[in-house]
């Protein structure tokens, strides 16, 4: 806010602005595995969502323009843990415009200003020490695993809520299109004795040997 990092436009990330009523409640896609709740009635569990660049200051967020996608994870005390999906366009030369953002965010209620908001970038893509390439990039999918922050706070909470999103389009700088679901943690893979694949032999043969 107060020009200190040297850009000349900059912007909260989109968890911070939702909270504020920068975007507002209607601007953004709750999800959670078990779907709607009496707690949630508005959270979906699964969906193909179409969210806009948050940072693009020509684009009022209104209820038929998404701008964000909230999981919450759980709550501690005054702390609330979440997961945010967004796309981010056009802020910082389009330096983020080529994939979808994930942040685990936790929101400390306190204060003067109603909150304490942190957050940390998951590097979905990249395996460099630069941020630039930590994006889910368009045909691509990510499964946002529960890391060591989260599992020393509520290990059985950040068990049971495990996103797999991807990315199937991207209009680069304005929006883009993912499809969001959760996997089910307590449900073993397939045995593959119960697949009834019978063995069998191939033989290859390459400069006289097989």
């Amino acid at each position: 806010m107060s020009n200190g990092n040297g850009y000349d436009i900059s912007h909260f990330p989109a968890g911070s602005k939702w909270f504020w009523n920068w975007i507002p409640d209607t601007s953004i896609i709750h999800m959670q595995p078990e779907g709607s709740t009496i707690d949630c009635p508005s959270c979906v569990a699964s969906g193909k969502f179409t969210l806009l660049a948050f940072d693009d200051k020509g684009v009022a967020p209104t209820p038929e323009k998404k701008m964000g996608i909230h999981i919450p994870i759980s709550t501690s005390g005054n702390t609330l843990y979440s997961y945010w999906l967004s796309y981010r366009g056009a802020g910082k030369d389009g330096d983020a415009a080529n994939g979808l953002s994930i942040h685990l965010t936790w929101l400390i209620l306190h204060g003067p200003f109603g909150a304490t908001y942190d957050s940390t970038n998951y590097d979905a893509f990249g395996d460099t020490t630069t941020t630039f390439d930590s994006f889910v990039e368009v045909n691509t999918c990510y499964h946002i695993f529960p890391n060591g922050f989260m599992k020393d706070r509520n290990y059985a909470a950040v068990e049971n809520v495990q996103p797999v999103v991807c990315v199937n389009q991207i209009n680069v700088g304005t929006s883009i299109d993912v499809e969001v679901s959760f996997l089910e943690p307590n449900v073993m893979p397939v045995s593959r004795n119960s697949l009834n694949i019978q063995p069998q032999t191939f033989t290859c043969s390459s400069s006289g040997g097989t």
